[in-house]
């Protein structure tokens, strides 16, 4: 599976971009070495995604994750304007350049983007002593980055696409990153589930997608381990630097085994799953944490229930909590119908 790590290819540096993009407290959590993915565990609930309806299909019910684990792990901003837009390939080069300060030539690159690889030659480490115009070109390169192997890759996970590219070239735009890499993660899922081959991979945000498991489910869950100290913490007390839910899964110890026989077990824990295994309220309120939350991470509370069309550029996919109602406390009544209306955009059904 792809998306589940940065590798350490780029050097983080300090700056006040990333605030003012509500996107620090990601990039502080997953600028970290992931945790070791259950893999087994991850595909054999992938097989019980549903397309048309975005749930895991179980015997306890239908189950997803929603804006509220999106928002409690990630620390992404939910509230804000669609990643939508025009999306124009011509002089793409050229827009790149200008905004990272560097694009390779035409031979280097793919179809839709930057190789990966170049970028964490070409914009590695900001030079000392640069002025401001280059550490603002070198932290986009560095967000970019991040942005496109953790969170967007897609199922090479070998380049960065630029159309997200565009979307940083004003820090203060206000953008939904919350629901535009959910609506991926979805897409990712809906399309996951038309693949056979053996070395079939998954794009999206996997790395969340497994904290989303381990948290709700016992299917797959590893031993939790002494965290690494988190050395991000400002002097002032600024809460957007702290972690988010994914630090209580920041190390941890698998039970290791042959995949095809760990996916057999796994498919059966599934199929004997009960209502009583599944931790339906993970983020409640009484939960004692050892560690102060991200202030990102419930600042868009009030939108965690919202059914609406998520947009991220050609992907547009419903967020249903409705169907779900259980994972919010709420009884769970007869599912309606899917919805229709999303203003025009297309949906991947």
């Amino acid at each position: 599976m792809r998306g589940h790590g940065v590798h350490g290819h780029m050097d983080y540096d300090e700056r006040s971009f990333f605030k003012n993009a509500r996107l620090l407290g990601f990039v502080l959590q997953f600028k970290r070495q992931p945790p070791t993915l259950v893999h087994a565990a991850l595909t054999a609930l992938i097989d019980r995604w549903r397309p048309e309806t975005h749930s895991f299909h179980l015997p306890c019910g239908e189950m997803t994750v929603t804006l509220e684990d999106w928002g409690m792990i990630t620390a992404m901003p939910i509230e804000g304007h669609a990643l939508t837009g025009r999306v124009d390939r011509t002089n793409w080069q050229e827009r790149v350049t200008t905004l990272i300060g560097d694009c390779p030539d035409a031979k280097s690159n793919c179809t839709s983007g930057v190789p990966l690889i170049w970028l964490s030659e070409h914009r590695k480490t900001c030079p000392q002593g640069a002025d401001e115009a280059t550490v603002e070109l070198y932290a986009r390169a560095y967000l970019w980055y991040i942005l496109s192997e953790v969170v967007f890759p897609d199922s090479s996970g070998n380049s960065a696409n630029w159309a997200y590219l565009f979307f940083l070239a004003d820090w203060d735009a206000g953008y939904s990153w919350g629901t535009a890499s959910l609506a991926y993660l979805y897409r990712s899922l809906d399309d996951a589930t038309q693949r056979t081959g053996d070395k079939s991979n998954m794009g999206g945000f996997v790395w969340v997608f497994s904290i989303w498991m381990w948290e709700r489910l016992p299917v797959g869950r590893p031993e939790k381990l002494r965290r690494r100290p988190w050395e991000d913490y400002a002097e002032e007390g600024d809460e957007t630097r702290n972690p988010t839910v994914a630090y209580e899964w920041d190390v941890v110890k698998l039970y290791t085994g042959l995949n095809k026989t760990s996916y057999k077990t796994y498919t059966n824990e599934l199929d004997a799953l009960t209502h009583t295994h599944v931790n339906w309220w993970p983020y409640r309120q009484e939960r004692q944490w050892d560690f102060d939350l991200n202030v990102m991470c419930d600042a868009d509370h009030g939108l965690w229930r919202c059914i609406v069309p998520m947009i991220c550029v050609y992907t547009v996919e419903w967020h249903l909590p409705q169907r779900v109602a259980t994972q919010f406390g709420i009884y769970q009544h007869t599912p309606p119908g899917q919805p229709t209306d999303t203003g025009g955009h297309a949906l991947h059904l």
